[in-house]
């Protein structure tokens, strides 16, 4: 037997196979690492989507208390119907000062957003509401 026909019967039966093989492992991990990649990256837009948002509603809650809340307190006129108002207020703030662009990826991701919004609200107004110290 001829000794190029020996060398091309193991190419093809032995090594085109390994070669046909190796690119199919190559391809599966590379796909891996984009599909990896693309996770990674949305994950990234998620949290700096909900940032934005958490930001958006604190500065909502701050404009809201600065422009309704304060004055109704102070002429006594704050009762749990404005409270709902403001609340409602907040709310309507919170997604004009959010970007298109985030409420996309928040609701994209399958988020209640309107839920989020509130309880990023509620946690607001708890953390900007003054203590009252009862004086004995």
């Amino acid at each position: 037997m001829d000794t190029d026909l020996i060398f091309q019967i193991i190419i093809t039966s032995v090594l085109v196979p390994l070669l046909g093989w190796g690119v199919k492992l190559l391809t599966s991990y590379m796909n891996e690492k984009i599909a990896t990649m693309e996770d990674q990256r949305l994950a990234k837009a998620l949290s700096n989507a909900t940032d934005e948002l958490e930001r958006a509603a604190n500065l909502a809650v701050t404009q809201v208390q600065e422009t309704f809340v304060s004055a109704l307190k102070k002429e006594g006129k704050f009762t749990s119907k404005e409270a709902e108002i403001a609340a409602s207020k907040a709310l309507s703030e919170t997604k004009k000062i959010m970007s298109d662009s985030g409420m996309k990826i928040i609701t994209d991701a399958a988020v209640d957003v309107e839920s989020y919004i509130k309880s990023l609200i509620e946690e607001n107004v708890g953390i900007n509401k003054p203590e009252v110290v009862e004086v004995k």
